[in-house]
């Protein structure tokens, strides 16, 4: 897994201490983990770990997500489709020992992400999340941490094509990155029109 550390994005953590924190918020949560294969043994470092898949299971990063002005940009919005479609498979194989239930609340989280106190996914859904939550609002600070109803993060799964589609149209000025992916996300409908960030 990627972390910068050394106080790059504010974070003095060490690799074992940035481990430490995301197994600790993700403590009662189940996680998907998309990487490439040069990582796969990273994978045993993460706890509540409940499927994964690697790039070259799905045919590698496609050629285009790492050209154009953009770069490596692209990549992390394609995983994230790869990682949707893991997670539906997943609800699909479990279906009978679950009654057929589905996630409720989806939150896609970079293993770079500096999390600071001791949250837990689990009491900040609880907490934070559910007086405010519908299945049209998207919780949004940044594209290294955001979350929002089954249905906002499906519709979110498909930001790489979307975002391909109009820079192809000639819609410059996109960048996709940090914080300028929320505001971005609401003026060219790469989520919901009805959705509210925040």
């Amino acid at each position: 897994y990627r972390h910068r550390g050394g106080t790059v994005d504010g974070c003095s953590r060490n690799r074992t201490e940035v481990v430490s924190a995301i197994n600790h918020f993700t403590e009662g949560s189940d996680v998907f983990i998309h990487t490439d294969a040069a990582y796969v043994a990273d994978i045993a470092l993460f706890d509540h770990v409940v499927a994964t898949r690697l790039s070259e299971e799905d045919g590698g990063n496609p050629s285009t997500s790492n050209t154009g002005n953009r770069g490596g940009l692209y990549v992390q919005w394609w995983r994230l489709s790869r990682a949707w479609s893991l997670l539906v498979e997943y609800e699909q194989k479990c279906e009978l020992a679950h009654a057929g239930q589905e996630y409720k609340f989806v939150m896609k989280m970079r293993t770079d992400m500096n999390l600071f106190g001791g949250w837990k996914l689990l009491n900040l859904y609880h907490m934070e999340v559910l007086p405010r939550f519908s299945n049209r609002t998207a919780f949004m600070s940044s594209d290294r941490f955001f979350g929002g109803s089954r249905k906002i993060m499906k519709h979110m799964s498909h930001f790489e094509t979307r975002w391909r589609d109009y820079e192809q149209a000639g819609v410059t000025g996109l960048c996709g990155s940090c914080s300028t992916v929320c505001g971005m996300s609401r003026r060219i409908k790469l989520t919901p029109g009805f959705s509210q960030v925040s």
